[in-house]
């Protein structure tokens, strides 16, 4: 992700069709998409949000919907999971039987200068809502780089998300990772940064 930008709340419709950065509804992914489940409670995870990483590519998030699982933590957590997958060909997918589905949520992409302002000054403008950020590195962020559980190398930031009135992160951040040199991807929801 190159420049970075607010993901604002904004009132505009969005389809749930659309390969478009939403949060909520259901995830777009090819016919053999597996939904993920918890790897506590094994119950099937909550989808939260979908992010467009680039115009071939999508990053869905997933976490445990259960008060009884854990819900912040490293990567190795298991309630928490980000899938990558290709836009093209992707279909809406059906949550799993009494799995809750979040409000499909628009939201815009607003960019911004980090070098100025940092996020957390940004964030809290008065007059919008402030859902996270995507591209860039907020300052929380830059001195921790995880590495790839599968081939160790070093991840990109993709995005971080606030706590809100969609999200429940136990008063924390989640953050967004994805590795350059395969498919993992990984979902933070944690205040160790």
């Amino acid at each position: 992700m190159s420049s970075p930008s607010l993901l604002v709340f904004t009132e505009t419709e969005v389809d749930e069709r659309a390969v478009v950065t939403r949060l909520g509804g259901r995830p777009l992914a090819p016919h053999d998409f597996v939904w993920p489940s918890c790897g506590d409670c094994q119950r099937p995870l909550q989808f939260l949000a979908q992010l467009v990483t680039s115009g071939a590519e999508l990053l869905l998030l997933f976490s445990c919907h259960s008060t009884d699982c854990a819900i912040g933590g490293g990567p190795d957590l298991p309630s928490n999971r980000a899938v990558r997958v290709t836009a093209s060909n992707s279909q809406l997918q059906q949550a799993p039987a009494n799995t809750p589905l979040l409000p499909l949520t628009a939201v815009e992409l607003m960019p911004f200068d980090q070098t100025n302002r940092p996020y957390d000054t940004a964030r809290f403008d008065p007059g919008r809502f402030v859902f996270g950020m995507m591209g860039g590195v907020p300052d929380s962020v830059s001195r921790h780089v995880p590495h790839c559980t599968a081939c160790a190398r070093p991840m990109g930031f993709i995005a971080s998300l606030e706590e809100g009135s969609l999200f429940n992160f136990a008063g924390v951040q989640a953050f967004v990772f994805a590795c350059e040199g395969c498919t993992a991807a990984q979902l933070f929801v944690d205040d160790f940064f």
